[in-house]
């Protein structure tokens, strides 16, 4: 599967295919023979060797073999860098990797030299490819990536949609960092999208789907996984069959067992026009998992079995590959050493082959006895595993529940801070209605003497009036929509918003949300706002959670301390903005007692808390760092036992 997913992968992306099928493969095999022309050798051989790369190997290597000493005998670096790439390719399609590699890494070297930035990329590429068949996941990010940055320099959107939508599935397959692996398959896209033709569309929109399931938005997903099954069935897209893998076990994952059944069917279908075995072996494993599901346990052992098999043969396969290319050179190196001892090494030969077969009997019955205990192992494994999958959806239900719960518990300490900021709004709308309606009867006076000079400067007045009121209805409607929006349960849409007014507005819910609950409760609070930051693209419900939490918290600690020294101690909450370089800082310290050093580590762990029992969930903190992360930004703590505590917000501006 290793060698086949990096020969499709290469496909166009090995420097010089300029072959065209009308050339004339006789006259251009005479030209390359007989002509005295160097330019026109190296034209007809350039041509050869680019039509044979792609269509025979043998002959491609023959070709390329021609062009590379051609070049070199008349000084042509460019011709013989690309001959070299050629060779390389050529040695993938074998299965040489070694060899590969080496080519590889003189052609790059040539191109370095020569500062041919797209074919700089495009090697950048193939090594990417070349590690990450020897399982070196790190390297092959370092070249993709470099791909892509030096292709998005040039503009050369080929390799730069390669490069990004190969770094980002390594993000998601291999490093599991979701925010860099989305942020590179909507480059991917978007690079798809504006330029059609470069690569398959619906695989992109696949491989967005797949990150989105793991971000937990099911809904985008499946709308983009429809969309790829879409696009892929029209197109006869190459692909069609993984999208259709992926789509079944995203249906099967979220229990819709009859549609996944459906989609790994079709599956099946599409995969009897190309049988590669790497494929069967991932949907074998799917109808496995789809009837375990319905309980139709022999079928799920039958494709259990098939899928086993494949995997076997696979990895058979790969293993011979690998020690090939590891024995090479050492297999060249013997050949004098046999020649010199020729009857030696053919009794060496003879007792070692009756030496092996003695151990491949021995070992045939004892694998035999091992592959009727790993059938049993297996079948066990599988109702294991279902059980820990539904032990697995109970708590994840039980954990959305809770979160829900602590929201609609953060929901209940608001309530008094807002019916106060509520109070001070309509106090003003109940005020200027009473002054504007003895407004009213004073205009009514005026306009029977009649005076119509002071009716329209009370008029004015009164219009002044009814604008107040209107601004005072729309505060008191905002903080209404504000504690709504705080009570919902599904994500809002970000949107730019006021960062220091936010953060003003919850200081004061959650000031006098703790005087509500607790009259003898003051402390101090100070503001140091920065007005260069302007708007920040945030759910501003979402990030309002995480102030309220610590706000509250930070009062807390306080007031604690206060307590604990009999009232000979003034509380104090400071909270500040900034803006530095593409991001903004906002930050709550308290005067509090700080927070040990032993367990500061664990506050943003779900259910750990330092509060009495009864009085916190442990929640808040962890979901307040899931909502920063989930913006891109980080929430940091600074803590000194007996001084206080400061929580620091990072957001991208």
């Amino acid at each position: 599967m290793k060698k086949i997913v990096l020969l499709f992968t290469l496909i166009g992306i090995v420097p010089i295919i300029h072959a065209q099928n009308s050339f004339k493969l006789d006259s251009l095999r005479k030209v390359a023979a007989s002509t005295k022309n160097e330019k026109d050798k190296i034209a007809a051989l350039t041509a050869l060797a680019d039509y044979y790369t792609e269509f025979n190997n043998d002959s491609g290597l023959h070709y390329s073999y021609l062009l590379k000493d051609e070049a070199a005998k008349v000084n042509d670096k460019n011709t013989e860098a690309y001959a070299i790439a050629d060779i390389g390719a050529g040695f993938i399609q074998k299965g040489n990797m070694v060899q590969a590699f080496k080519l590889t890494i003189e052609a790059l070297k040539q191109f370095e030299i020569l500062k041919d930035s797209p074919n700089i990329a495009n090697t950048y590429n193939v090594l990417g490819a070349l590690y990450r068949v020897q399982h070196n996941d790190k390297e092959a990010l370092y070249y993709y990536l470099k791909e892509y940055r030096l292709a998005h320099s040039i503009k050369d959107y080929r390799d730069e949609l390669f490069g990004a939508m190969n770094a980002g599935m390594d993000y998601l397959n291999h490093f599991n960092r979701l925010d860099s692996a989305l942020f590179y398959a909507k480059i991917a896209s978007k690079i798809a999208e504006a330029h059609p033709g470069l690569f398959s569309r619906a695989n992109l929109l696949r491989n967005l789907s797949d990150i989105y399931y793991k971000l937990h938005q099911l809904q985008l997903s499946d709308s983009l996984m429809k969309e790829a099954v879409q696009i892929a069935t029209i197109t006869g897209d190459i692909y069609l069959s993984d999208i259709q893998i992926s789509y079944a076990s995203q249906l099967l994952n979220k229990g819709a067992t009859d549609s996944a059944l459906y989609y790994a069917n079709k599956a099946a279908e599409e995969l009897n026009k190309n049988a590669l075995l790497a494929r069967r072996a991932t949907l074998y494993s799917l109808f496995a998992r789809i009837y375990a599901s319905k309980k139709q346990f022999d079928a799920a052992y039958y494709y259990l079995d098939k899928s086993n098999a494949a995997k076997d043969s696979l990895a058979s396969a790969e293993q011979m590959q690998q020690a090939a290319n590891l024995t090479f050179n050492e297999q060249q190196r013997q050949v004098d050493l046999k020649n010199a001892a020729v009857a030696y090494q053919n009794k060496l030969k003879l007792y070692g082959a009756i030496s092996v077969l003695a151990l491949a009997v021995v070992s045939l019955f004892f694998l035999f006895s091992r592959n009727k205990k790993q059938q049993k192992a297996n079948r066990l494994l599988q109702r294991q595993k279902q059980q820990i999958q539904d032990t697995l959806a109970e708590l994840k239900l039980t954990q959305a529940q809770l979160i829900q719960n602590e929201k609609m518990a953060s929901l209940g300490e608001l309530t008094a801070g807002i019916a106060h900021e509520i109070q001070n709004p309509l106090n003003f709308v109940n005020n200027f209605s009473e002054l504007s309606n003895e407004l009213l009867d004073e205009m009514t006076e005026e306009l029977e003497r009649p005076d119509i000079e002071e009716a329209k400067a009370i008029a004015a007045n009164i219009r002044q009036n009814l604008v107040k009121i209107n601004q005072h209805g729309k505060r008191a409607d905002s903080i209404v929509k504000g504690m709504l929006e705080h009570s919902r349960t599904t994500k809002g849409e970000r949107q730019p918003t006021n960062i220091n007014a936010l953060a003003e507005e919850y200081l004061r819910l959650a000031f006098h949300g703790l005087r509500a609950k607790d009259k003898n409760f003051n402390a101090d609070y100070q503001t140091r706002f920065d007005d260069s930051i302007g708007k920040v693209n945030i759910v501003p419900q979402d990030i309002g959670r995480v102030l309220l939490n610590l706000y509250n918290n930070a009062f807390y600690a306080a007031n604690e301390k206060k307590q604990q020294l009999n009232g000979a101690f003034k509380p104090l909450v400071a909270i500040s903005t900034e803006k530095n370089n593409g991001s903004i800082a906002l930050r709550i310290k308290d005067n509090g007692n700080g927070i040990q050093q032993n367990i500061i580590g664990k506050i943003f762990q779900p259910f750990f808390t330092t509060k009495p029992t009864g009085q916190g969930t442990g929640l808040g903190l962890s979901l307040s760092y899931d909502i920063i992360k989930a913006h891109g930004g980080e929430i940091k703590v600074e803590s000194e036992e007996g001084e206080g505590t400061e929580f620091i917000i990072v957001l991208p501006s």
